[in-house]
């Protein structure tokens, strides 16, 4: 799916002042691309994907996919946030099939695939297991089989892994990564982590801080897997560095 995001801009009311957020933002993402966006906290990150996934109405802007213009992309967006919103009285299984459920798949399929899924991510063994059961770890990895399960063309990932410690993130970046080379999606992730960027992405975009506009967008032209250790990849990270840092000097 081929997402083209033209002057999109967003502002809170208040009682005192509007809140200017996103100011004439320019966003696209290829079919089958993988598109990370940085930038300082606070910025509008997750609102730009919540008018995306039109949870937010934009005070103004356009939105389109495969050149056709939409109020939103609800219906073509999977949407995997920080917290893992798994049920509480609903075992993984049950969770993992949820949107398949909701969008009327059919379940013996999805269960069948549930269950391969659940394979390929260490889950196997867990299928019954209660959320609180479960590691954070194991969660995240639940709710990424449940957004493979929504076979929806275009995910938006919020943060996803920002609440994991650096060896679990590590390792569901790894999952992250196999699964989208399996399916091709197109996705939208925002983060905080350099590091998670420059694994995972073909194109990086910086945003300036309140009201965010697009200050860059860096190309990510290492082969995949790619070596975080390597002086490529080091070489990439300091040039990625460099860029938020003249970012960050304008929000001190």
């Amino acid at each position: 799916m081929h997402l083209n995001v033209k002057g999109l801009f967003h502002c809170f009311p208040s009682l005192t002042a509007a809140i200017d957020v996103l100011d004439d933002v320019q966003l696209e993402i290829q079919s089958g691309e993988f598109v990370s966006v940085l930038g300082p906290s606070g910025c509008g990150k997750s609102t730009l994907l919540n008018v995306i996934s039109g949870l937010l109405t934009p005070t103004s802007g356009h939105l389109f996919i495969d050149d056709v213009e939409v109020p939103h992309a609800q219906s073509q967006v999977a949407y995997m946030q920080q917290k893992d919103l798994l049920l509480p009285w609903r075992r993984a299984l049950p969770n993992a099939m949820l949107g398949a459920q909701l969008n009327k798949a059919n379940l013996m399929d999805a269960e069948t695939e549930a269950r391969k899924l659940f394979e390929q991510f260490d889950l196997a063994g867990y299928e019954q297991h209660y959320p609180s059961e479960l590691s954070g770890g194991m969660r995240q990895r639940v709710a990424l089989v449940r957004t493979l399960l929504t076979h929806r063309p275009l995910w938006l990932l919020d943060e996803p892994f920002g609440a994991l410690d650096a060896l679990t993130r590590m390792r569901l970046q790894d999952w992250m990564l196999k699964a989208w080379e399996n399916v091709q999606q197109s996705i939208l992730m925002v983060t905080h982590d350099l590091d998670e960027a420059l694994v995972l992405s073909d194109r990086i975009y910086i945003l300036t801080p309140r009201p965010a506009h697009v200050h860059a967008v860096i190309k990510v032209s290492l082969p995949r897997p790619r070596d975080r250790m390597s002086v490529a990849f080091t070489e990439v990270k300091k040039e990625l560095w460099d860029v938020l840092s003249e970012v960050l000097s304008k929000s001190d």
